[in-house]
């Protein structure tokens, strides 16, 4: 018998139909549709257009969540924090609370907001239109106090009149959930005006940054308080000229402790708690100067202390004292004979002078010269105006119950 050749199948074809490999396909015979289907371009895009779309449908809901639950815990951060001031014996009364802002910087306002606090000649009070806090969804736990506007302020720390502080820009930016008070606060403010209803203006500030950051765990020697001031264009209660530069870079070293401030700060002088200067740099016209120094309080609360100072034009500084009625003609007089046996020529400028500075019996003195008196503080007007210093209190101790004998 003669030997059959091997059989031999075609190649695969899309248009030949082989429905049982290893058979010859069936001619004439068509594959099924859906093996060569194949979706047309208008529905591959109406495809990828539904699944983007339904990716984005669920992103949007997720984010709406989240930006709405945290707006609720910002919003409820400002309830406990009224809830607490409260406690404290501070009348706060508002409007309502807002959220709003959605879907970018979540904005918690407080409407027609009034605080008050304290008694007799300590009394204070606050009026604000709105008080904003803001907070990034992306940046959680971090918040910005917006005090934009106008603000109405009475009280010791602000003199005898009632003040209305203006400013394009005054905010505070903190950690928000770090208890009684944050640990870390910026304040950024600009041409800002503090002007009572009569007088004239007690600020004026160009541009201001101020950095503060607290250490509650700090140790006797340890700074449990740290301050940076850097400004420009300052003027004080139309003291003298305005400040072109101020600088100050300071550090309290031991903890203060918490409630009323007369036996807090007793507390602190007997724990040798001191005020270190690291930097104050003061420019105005023609006068500079560069002190470092520390402060401490004596047993009348007074401050005392001793700082080294580096004044370039001292005979300006002088008059513009004199010209403010800070000290005496003759004081000037004085002061500006003793400290130029002192000082030392520059190849530039005004004559240079290093001086010690001394604060004792409310006198402060620059070298053998006493420049001015320094005014007796009432510290008992400042109760909860120092509370950014003072550590926490500790939370109140249950009576133990009494043992069964």
């Amino acid at each position: 018998m003669a030997k059959q050749p091997p059989l031999r199948l075609p190649a695969p074809n899309r248009k030949t139909f082989n429905p049982s490999p290893g058979r010859a396909p069936v001619a004439g015979r068509q594959p099924h549709p859906a093996m060569t289907y194949e979706p047309s371009k208008l529905l591959r895009v109406f495809t990828q257009l539904a699944i983007t779309t339904a990716i984005t449908l669920i992103a949007a809901a997720i984010y709406t969540g989240y930006w709405y639950f945290m707006g609720s815990l910002m919003r409820d951060e400002v309830g406990n924090w009224v809830a607490y001031q409260k406690s404290r014996g501070i009348e706060i009364s508002y409007d309502e609370v807002t959220l709003t802002g959605f879907p970018g910087y979540f904005r918690v306002g407080v409407t027609n907001a009034n605080l008050s606090g304290g008694k007799g000649q300590g009394a204070w009070a606050m009026a604000s239109p709105e008080i904003r806090l803001l907070g990034a969804p992306w940046w959680p736990g971090s918040a910005i106090l917006d005090l934009d506007g106008v603000h109405d302020l009475s009280g010791p720390a602000v003199g005898r009149w009632p003040v209305q502080v203006t400013a394009t820009t005054l905010r505070a930016e903190f950690d928000l959930f770090d208890g009684e008070w944050p640990d870390h606060i910026v304040v950024t403010a600009a041409n800002l005006l503090a002007a009572p209803s009569a007088g004239r203006p007690l600020l004026t500030i160009g541009q201001l940054t101020l950095n503060t950051e607290r250490f509650p765990e700090g140790g006797s020697e340890d700074p449990t308080f740290t301050l940076t001031i850097d400004g420009r264009n300052l003027d004080g209660a139309g003291f003298l000229d305005p400040m072109q530069e101020v600088k100050i870079k300071a550090s309290l070293l031991g903890g203060l402790p918490g409630g009323p401030v007369t036996p807090a700060l007793m507390a602190w002088r007997d724990a040798n708690g001191t005020l270190a200067i690291e930097q104050l740099t003061l420019g105005q016209g023609r006068t500079r100067v560069m002190a470092t120094g520390t402060i401490a309080l004596d047993d009348k609360l007074a401050p005392v202390g001793d700082a080294t100072a580096k004044v370039v034009g001292f005979n300006d500084m002088l008059e513009n004292l004199r010209n403010a009625g800070v000290i005496r003609s003759r004081e000037a007089t004085m002061a500006r004979i003793i400290l130029a046996a002192f000082a030392k020529p520059q190849k530039q400028g005004p004559p240079a002078l290093s001086v010690p500075i001394k604060v004792a019996d409310r006198t402060l003195s620059a070298g053998p010269a006493g420049l001015l008196t320094i005014p007796e503080v009432d510290w008992a007007s400042l109760n909860g105006w120092l509370a950014p210093l003072q550590q926490p209190l500790p939370p109140p101790q249950e009576d133990a119950p009494d043992s069964e004998n």
